[in-house]
């Protein structure tokens, strides 16, 4: 498993944009994301960014969900709902830990 970061990068690419510097404009008008640092004071002040996904519902987004998200250990809600995601709901996102609600309803899930 990567860093929160690089799973966010690499999710933030499977749904059109091309990682940090280039998010996909839905995702950033909306201010989907939030980011806090916690910076560690020993040894060289380790910066680790923490990211949490806020609602992606009601953006007709079309894609499967990608799995990398599984992997966004820190984001406790993900709401998916009102959207026209494809595919299967992947196994994955059942690893993330701190996930304490997910909502897929309105979509074209199998």
């Amino acid at each position: 498993m990567g860093s929160d970061k690089a799973d966010l990068d690499e999710a933030v690419m499977a749904m059109g944009g091309h990682g940090e510097s280039s998010f996909p404009p839905w995702l950033t008008n909306r201010a989907l994301l939030r980011c806090w640092r916690l910076v560690s004071r020993s040894a060289g002040a380790t910066v680790h960014h923490y990211w949490f996904l806020r609602d992606l519902s009601e953006n007709e987004l079309v894609w499967p969900i990608p799995t990398i998200l599984g992997n966004l250990s820190y984001s406790g809600k993900l709401y998916l709902h009102g959207n026209k995601l494809t595919g299967h709901i992947p196994p994955e996102l059942g690893n993330m830990s701190k996930l304490s609600y997910l909502q897929l309803n309105d979509n074209e899930l199998e």
